[in-house]
């Protein structure tokens, strides 16, 4: 995957921590000094990338508002960690975060904060910036709005997200901290963005052709004496034997491409099920069992058949120069070498069903390949939203809101109440269906 990473001079000191931790994508830092000058950093070029993926959001709608995007566009998002880490920072300083200026425009991020921090919004005194028009006058504008409250009270805390509102402010004496994106922000942004990709690129390949090969026999197996011709013979009946029983399996006939190299024609859709989102292989695994033989498996997906062959042909040329008794995925050019029996790093095994569900409700992968495993381990189907948010270790605002996104979707329902006191609200009993 080819990825342009639009980052400002202050911050791409982040990315050379990051170089040589994914080695499924491949960065190109774009950077640029002001906001402003994203547009002709970006100009005729993002035909050179799979994706684009900013470090915040607020360069992500500027450019949008100038650049038509040809690609995705993803920009980093700040997490609850981060910007609690600068708070802690402005208090260890001796600042009041109790009376907050921010021109953070997510209020709930804010709120949230605040919350896992045990201090009451009814005690706090949070002041936001308004929201001005994004031109070339909204840094200056941003930095008066600090000014004019800092004139008004000195005794704030001041949390913005522009450098070049932060550098200024700091060299005044003012008490401020710049919230940027962790490295472990930047890194779940890049998780995220590469298993869209994946989940894009699998979603767009429907053909599928299978290419199954004999390695070379195994003599060593069998006693001296029987090392002879006939002998190969009968071992390749067997293992024929075990591809037509495949064959079954994946609902497609055998072709016969030469005495030991077949191909199967299947669906995206068949080959899923029987492997349950890309995770099982065991089928193939029978071959090895009950034979004396191993085999070499590529699994190539395409738009159209003639791509499935080729991606096919590719994994298997792969699979046997490794030596053998190896399977291989092939979606496409860009990164066609993806090995079964080898997870890709740093992307998580997560089926393409909980890939799907997350493009759905734009709740993150591993959040629900997290929640899915705590429902099994379970041993039951309903809970509450406080057991939800304490396993996935959220606030339980956060975890109403994922949740009000599954039930939107059909992914969740609501079947009961549970009263845990005699008054107050009741909580909601929720059964998921993942």
């Amino acid at each position: 995957m080819k990825l342009g990473f639009i980052v400002p001079q202050t911050h791409v000191r982040l990315l050379t921590k990051l170089v040589g931790q994914f080695s499924q994508i491949e960065i190109t830092p774009i950077i640029y000094d002001a906001i402003f000058d994203i547009p002709f950093c970006i100009e005729g070029r993002q035909q050179e990338f799979d994706q684009l993926l900013f470090l915040g959001e607020t360069a992500k709608l500027y450019t949008q508002a100038k650049v038509t995007p040809s690609i995705p566009w993803e920009f980093v998002e700040h997490s609850h960690a981060g910007c609690l880490n600068y708070l802690f920072q402005l208090t260890l300083q001796g600042h009041n975060i109790y009376h907050l200026v921010t021109d953070i425009q997510d209020h709930q991020l804010v709120f949230d904060i605040y919350e896992e921090l045990g201090i009451p919004l009814d005690q706090t005194h949070i002041v936001f910036a308004p929201v001005y028009d994004f031109n070339e006058a909204y840094i200056e504008e941003t930095l008066q709005f600090f000014k004019n409250q800092y004139r008004f009270n000195k005794d704030i805390a001041c949390l913005t997200k522009f450098a070049k509102v932060y550098e200024p402010l700091k060299k005044l004496g003012y008490p401020v901290a710049c919230v940027v994106p962790t490295l472990l922000d930047i890194y779940n942004s890049l998780q995220k963005v590469y298993t869209t990709y994946l989940f894009t690129v699998s979603r767009e390949s429907q053909f599928v052709i299978i290419y199954v090969g004999i390695d070379d026999f195994k003599n060593d197996r069998l006693p001296y004496t029987e090392r002879n011709e006939y002998q190969g013979m009968l071992e390749n009946v067997n293992v024929i034997k075990h591809i037509y029983d495949l064959s079954v399996e994946i609902e497609s006939p055998v072709f016969h491409v030469t005495e030991q190299l077949f191909m199967f024609f299947t669906s995206r859709d068949i080959i899923e099920r029987r492997t349950r989102g890309l995770e099982d292989f065991s089928m193939f695994e029978t071959i090895r069992e009950n034979t004396a033989s191993t085999i070499s498996v590529s699994i190539g997906f395409g738009k159209t058949a003639i791509e499935a062959q080729y991606h096919a042909r590719t994994g298997l040329n792969r699979a046997r120069h490794g030596g053998g008794n190896r399977i291989y995925l092939v979606y496409d050019l860009h990164h066609i070498y993806t090995p079964i029996d080898r997870q890709p790093e740093p992307h998580p095994n997560i089926s393409n069903e909980f890939l799907e569900i997350s493009q759905r409700t734009g709740i993150g992968a591993l959040t629900i390949s997290h929640l899915h495993s705590f429902i099994l381990q379970a041993g039951k189907n309903e809970f509450t939203t406080a057991e939800i948010a304490d396993f996935l270790k959220i606030t339980p605002r956060s975890a109403a809101r994922m949740i009000n996104k599954l039930l939107e979707k059909g992914y969740c329902f609501e079947v009961g109440k549970k009263y845990q006191r005699k008054t107050g609200r009741p909580s909601r009993i929720l059964q998921f269906k993942l």
